[in-house]
């Protein structure tokens, strides 16, 4: 019995080529999040009120005396900027690689997806900047996110290039292992939520506090229902990764005097540092719980019974 779909006869050859393009992109992709973060946690984001410029405004129209005059804040905001043209057009790149070599419909469409998310999460950094007196926070909450989401979709978009998806081998799981991995997911992007209104905000902390308490909780049960394979592996790394980011968020925390409020006024170098590094931390933990809940989804069979009954939930992409 099939759940959700038939089962691919064969199994798609990934293309080296185009995996390690899709691995750069996700890695340029997370460094301009890392110089997103840098830009919020330094609160420098209208460092320069103007909107829109070239790639080559803060090379063209200034000199370097001129730009660290000022100021470091000045030089961290366009180099967002500047980056996020590159990641634009490395995206741009991927969208078409995707469209000439990838035979799967799903993943072609989701090139398209992630190129329509990366131009519109420029548009929106935009417009936060343009409209910084009638919604600035609430605008830069919402960039913050899907900068977040769209760094989760492009790696996904380069997993299911590498051989671990595309071997052929299923891989047989404890049937609550998936619900536990999508509940994982749920509260990572729950606590995402969360974090960014605390972030840009400054309250619910203690909501964000107690999410955590169920995140871990929920990585703990992974960890224990996975088998000693390289599922069980990937789960550990999540755990820890979960560990490290509670501590650093600790850190951040205490940091900021216990105000609860990751922007502060006057924020210091390690303040700075430890609050682009729990951000940065978030971004990975992100991906990698909707990896690991999508892998078992498409890629693994259900252990229904202690006979090793099977339910199929290979479903072809």
């Amino acid at each position: 019995m099939i759940r959700g779909g038939k089962a691919a006869d064969s199994q798609e050859q990934p293309v080296k080529g185009l995996y390690r393009y899709a691995l750069a992109t996700a890695l340029a992709t997370f460094l301009l999040l890392i110089l997103g973060g840098g830009v919020t946690s330094s609160d420098v984001g209208m460092a320069d009120p103007q909107w829109p410029t070239p790639p080559w405004y803060l090379i063209w129209y200034f000199s370097v005396a001129d730009s660290f005059q000022r100021g470091w804040g000045f030089i961290v905001e366009h180099g967002h900027r500047a980056w996020g043209y590159v990641v634009g057009m490395m995206t741009m790149g991927l969208c078409g690689w995707l469209w000439v070599l990838e035979t799967r419909k799903t993943i072609r469409w989701l090139g398209v997806v992630a190129l329509a998310a990366v131009c519109s999460q420029g548009l929106l950094g935009g417009l936060r900047v343009r409209w910084d007196v009638l919604a600035g926070r609430e605008m830069a909450l919402v960039h913050g996110c899907l900068a977040q989401l769209i760094f989760a979709l492009i790696c996904g978009i380069a997993f299911v290039q590498s051989p671990f998806w595309n071997r052929s081998e299923s891989t047989e799981v404890d049937h609550r292992l998936p619900r536990y991995a999508w509940i994982l997911a749920v509260l990572v992007i729950i606590q995402l939520s969360l974090g960014a209104i605390l972030r840009h905000v400054g309250i619910g902390l203690w909501v964000h506090m107690s999410v955590a308490v169920g995140i871990l909780i929920s990585a703990v049960l992974i960890v224990r229902h996975a088998a000693p394979t390289r599922l069980q592996a990937w789960a550990r790394f999540n755990r820890g990764l979960i560990l490290f980011q509670i501590a650093i968020g600790l850190a951040t925390w205490l940091s900021s005097n216990g105000q609860g409020a990751y922007a502060v006024e006057a924020a210091s170098v390690p303040h700075i540092v430890l609050a682009t590094g729990h951000v940065g931390a978030g971004a990975l933990l992100l991906a990698g719980a909707l990896l690991f809940a999508c892998y078992l989804q498409f890629k693994t069979s259900v252990l229904l019974t202690s006979q090793s009954v099977s339910l199929a939930t290979v479903k072809g992409i």
